[in-house]
């Protein structure tokens, strides 16, 4: 029994030192006026009778217990419950400078119905308790936190103001009067001291509070920054920097706004001295990870890339955001110079591969694989930063912002080096009004050349298909024919003895991704398992790559019912439609192709040019894309690599051709530019 009641004891003792009051830090007691209903007017509340009677440690601690565990502690709660909701909203950017703080105020402020029952709570503990306890400084401070969490800065501000005030050091004698702070009347005799001292034995420290005014000064200072008064808030800032009764225990909670004052007017190099300084006030190592990132950043922005690198590499050695790792080791590749940067572009490249290749990373694969491409371009191989980018947009099928700029800069850099079938598949994958990309007229511009120089060698390429079918022995094409046919019909799941209608498809137009081996077979768009395991519908890059076989196969068609009956619709032919003719320059060319009815044996057949006027057909089709891209290139993309290659190649074949002339001209022209650039 006495081993049971001793704990018990010693507990409840432990909790009423505790509320009892530090003799060096006590209260100095604030006043409330209030105005009551006519109803409630002769009801006298606790906190009036704060001027009347005795206030002994009994009462005190009464008091302080009930304030603290039924008003403090849930208010705090429901506070630190608001920055952990606005934290999990927030999403760093870390392609761009990071905010300051990892949530924002506009996360805050939409969580106004908990901010409002904290203020309720606080008003609630002051008004129904002696206002001679330990808590209501602390419960002034929380109020003034709601409203900056609401962004009423004003309100904030005269609730810290109020702390600051109420709640500064006075002697007993002093009570009630109104003291200017930082006045020479101060029994400190230190005109610069504005803080109050904290000073006590170690029990006092131990079972009792800081007050909270020194606290409040740290808020209001935050709350000047947000209201953009930067003068009046390093005026606080540098007194409290130079007074001696400001605690230590503060110290990085004043560097931290340091560091947010120069960062707010973009001086990187101090903001980052001093956030180096706040880092203890990082709440976890991620968190720590990424004040690093910032300072960085800070640094790089400052003509430090030493530092800025040194930095990052803490960043990948403690964070376990694999995002924020990536563009830590994309930034330092970035800032690279010297004998080692090829060696160490290697090495990173190596390290993303590895955690792309994890299970755990999964989700982020699209973000290392773009990482892994910045620092291929970094070396000048943009080839294989066009391979990893293909991997990118495969995996960022479900970050739709991410791979808006994954599919610009595959698009950018395909065209950029005369990859022009990758750079019309990327420009296709783009939704040109996308508010992100940077240059929507340029890019919209580029997507116009790519497809009109990919449905010429488009041209090119079935038109040589067929003749050199055409070429065949017949029994050896009725073959090829044969189990072309019935490889169709059984991707479509059609029986063999069975004639179907091909709507939209044709054996004679390739929608595979350029890049990819052409030896292989084209996946069913349609099926449930399409090699990734999803639908058709769920695979963003399928359905971009079947709305450019419609396009190709149909043309631009509105979005109507019955749109295959509609009459009078104002829709340019396809290329590929038998009755399609040349109209002028910009014309894809005369590509004298049949869409096939059904998948029968004659229906593919019918395309053969088997008579010599359907062979001279095809030609005059080869050669006219060929003058085509010539002239494309001379005249709107300034290619003249392609072009030099393109009109050798129509002087080659066709040395009689009707653009002979234009062919020569071409390659004049190009010469002629290479020899100015030589001079």
């Amino acid at each position: 029994m006495t081993k049971r009641i001793f704990p018990c004891f010693f507990g409840w003792l432990l909790l009423f030192l505790w509320t009892l009051p530090g003799i060096s830090i006590a209260q100095p007691g604030a006043s409330v006026n209030l105005d009551k209903p006519k109803k409630y007017e002769n009801r006298t509340l606790a906190s009036e009778k704060s001027t009347e009677g005795k206030f002994s440690p009994v009462k005190r601690a009464n008091q302080n217990l009930n304030t603290r565990f039924n008003f403090v502690f849930n208010s705090e709660r429901i506070l630190n419950e608001v920055i952990a909701g606005a934290k999990t909203q927030h999403k760093d950017n870390f392609a761009k400078l990071l905010p300051f703080y990892n949530y924002t105020l506009d996360n805050t402020a939409n969580q106004s119905a908990d901010l409002d029952s904290v203020l309720l709570k606080c008003n609630d503990a002051i008004l129904l308790h002696d206002l001679r306890n330990d808590w209501v400084d602390d419960l002034y401070l929380m109020m003034g936190k709601a409203y900056f969490y609401k962004k009423t800065f004003d309100s904030a501000r005269i609730a810290f103001q109020y702390v600051n005030f109420a709640f500064q050091p006075r002697n007993k004698d002093e009570i009630g009067y109104n003291k200017t702070i930082g006045s020479n009347l101060n029994t400190t005799g230190n005109v610069y001291t504005i803080s109050t001292p904290e000073k006590g034995n170690v029990l006092t420290k131990a079972v009792t509070t800081a007050p909270a005014r020194n606290e409040s000064l740290l808020w209001l200072v935050r709350t000047l920054i947000e209201e953009k008064a930067y003068n009046d808030a390093w005026g606080i800032i540098s007194t409290l920097d130079k007074d001696r009764n400001f605690p230590s225990r503060l110290y990085t909670d004043l560097y931290e706004l340091k560091a947010y004052w120069y960062y707010e007017q973009d001086f990187y190099d101090s903001a980052s001295r001093y956030l180096i300084k706040a880092l203890p006030n990082a709440t976890g190592m991620l968190e720590k990870a990424r004040w690093e990132y910032l300072i960085a950043q800070l640094y790089e922005n400052a003509k430090d890339p030493t530092t800025a690198d040194q930095y990052y590499s803490k960043v990948i050695g403690h964070t376990t955001d694999p995002v924020m790792e990536a563009y830590a080791r994309i930034n330092q590749i970035r800032i690279l110079s010297g004998g080692d940067e090829e060696k160490r572009i290697a090495m990173n490249i190596e390290e993303l591969l590895k955690m792309a290749r994890k299970d755990k990373y999964e989700e982020y694969r699209h973000i290392i694989y773009y990482a892994a491409a910045q620092m291929e371009l970094k070396r000048n191989d943009p080839k294989q930063a066009i391979e990893y980018l293909k991997r990118s947009a495969k995996y960022g099928e479900t970050d739709p912002a991410f791979r808006a700029g994954t599919w610009l800069l595959l698009g950018d850099l395909a065209y950029e080096n005369r990859m022009y079938p990758m750079a019309d598949f990327g420009y296709d994958s783009l939704d040109i009004s996308d508010p992100s990309i940077p240059n929507p007229e340029q890019t919209l511009e580029r997507k116009k050349l790519s497809a009109e120089v990919v449905g010429h060698m488009d041209n090119i390429r079935v038109q040589d298909s067929l003749i050199r079918l055409a070429a065949m022995p017949e029994a050896e094409r009725n073959s090829y024919v044969k189990s072309l046919v019935r490889k169709l019909r059984k991707e479509k799941g059609l029986k063999e003895d069975e004639l179907a209608t091909a709507a939209g498809a044709s054996s004679t137009v390739d929608t595979r991704m350029p890049g990819l081996d052409n030896n292989q077979d084209a996946p069913d768009l349609f099926a449930a398992n399409n090699g990734k395991g999803e639908w058709y519908f769920y695979n963003s890059s399928l359905k971009a790559q079947g709305l450019r076989q419609f396009k190709v196969t149909w043309g631009n068609r509105p979005n109507i019912d019955n749109w295959r009956r509609s009459k009078g619709m104002d829709v340019p032919p396809s290329p590929l439609d038998a009755n399609a003719q040349v109209n002028g320059s910009d014309s894809i060319g005369n590509n004298n192709i049949a869409q096939p009815s059904e998948y029968t044996i004659a229906a593919l057949t019918a395309n053969i040019p088997l008579t010599p006027e359907k062979i001279k057909a095809g030609n005059d089709t080869i050669a006219f894309s060929y003058y085509q891209l010539g002239k494309i290139f001379r005249e709107k993309i300034g290619d003249c690599e392609s072009l030099i290659k393109y009109n050798e190649e129509l002087l080659n074949r066709y040395p009689t051709s009707p653009y002979t002339e234009e062919a020569l001209f071409g390659l004049y022209y190009c010469h002629q530019q290479a020899d100015n650039a030589a001079k």
